[in-house]
């Protein structure tokens, strides 16, 4: 029930945080973005259980990540072309990290995330598809389709599920807020996916002992193991093709 009630808090953190940013770009980019890489070599030296090399790639590829959509909010850059390649290739990055990890850990469930991590990529709408508004709060809008998006979530969840499994239950508050983000406007998720994992990966590079507290690695089930690969890949399978339709649909109108 403690455990619950803490993940729940940090879903609730989740979605705050990202109001915040998105309201107040000053706080995004003291928060996100300067008060991370100034104390980067605090972190190397105090910051023991982070010894995995995936989780300082994916905090750099972050941070990269967080700078441009500041840059492309804030600055003339928005009427470049360059920069969403960048943000794009970004994100494959990203996706590739995953299943490189994935690869690493050699386990029969792997094949089903490597396999399922490349039809994300090959679905993942080109780089001239990813959308800057300049209305309002200066969004970055991505006009992702639903299906990309449940397909993207399922992956994820089954890739810690499978390999840091101590992991799930804060990852899954950090799937969960986007999705409800989403709700309201579908084009935000994008943002607000790469906002929340900024937001996740500063709280434990500063307070290592969230992995402790929030440690789920009692819910990892053999049975559930070797079910959950399969299942969740015919899932991405079906989630994949819609999407390849959606995008179809969109480029003859």
């Amino acid at each position: 029930m403690q455990l619950l009630a803490i993940l729940l808090s940090f879903l609730v953190g989740n979605v705050c945080a990202f109001v915040i940013f998105r309201r107040y770009r000053l706080i995004s980019w003291i928060f996100l973005l300067i008060v991370p890489i100034a104390l980067i070599p605090f972190w190397i030296k105090t910051t023991y259980v982070h010894n995995h090399w995936f989780y300082w790639a994916k905090f750099f590829l972050i941070e990269i990540l967080i700078l441009f959509f500041l840059l492309v909010q804030s600055t003339s850059l928005k009427k470049k072309n360059w920069p969403f390649h960048l943000i794009y290739w970004n994100i494959i990055f990203n996706l590739l990290e995953l299943i490189i990890v994935s690869i690493s850990f050699n386990f029969w469930g792997s094949y089903a995330i490597v396999i399922g991590g490349i039809f994300l990529i090959l679905s993942f709408p080109r780089s001239e598809d990813l959308k800057e508004s300049n209305q309002g709060k200066g969004d970055f809008l991505c006009d992702l389709p639903y299906s990309w998006i449940c397909a993207y979530s399922l992956w994820t969840v089954l890739f810690f599920y499978s390999t840091f499994p101590h992991m799930t239950g804060i990852y899954i508050t950090i799937i969960l807020a986007p999705l409800f983000i989403s709700i309201m406007n579908r084009k935000l998720w994008l943002m607000s996916r790469i906002y929340t994992i900024a937001f996740y990966l500063i709280c434990s590079f500063a307070f290592p002992q969230l992995g402790t507290i929030a440690n789920t690695a009692h819910w990892k089930n053999e049975f559930i193991n070797t079910i959950a690969p399969p299942a969740v890949f015919c899932m991405i399978l079906i989630c994949t093709f819609n999407t390849l339709s959606s995008l179809r649909k969109f480029s003859r109108l």
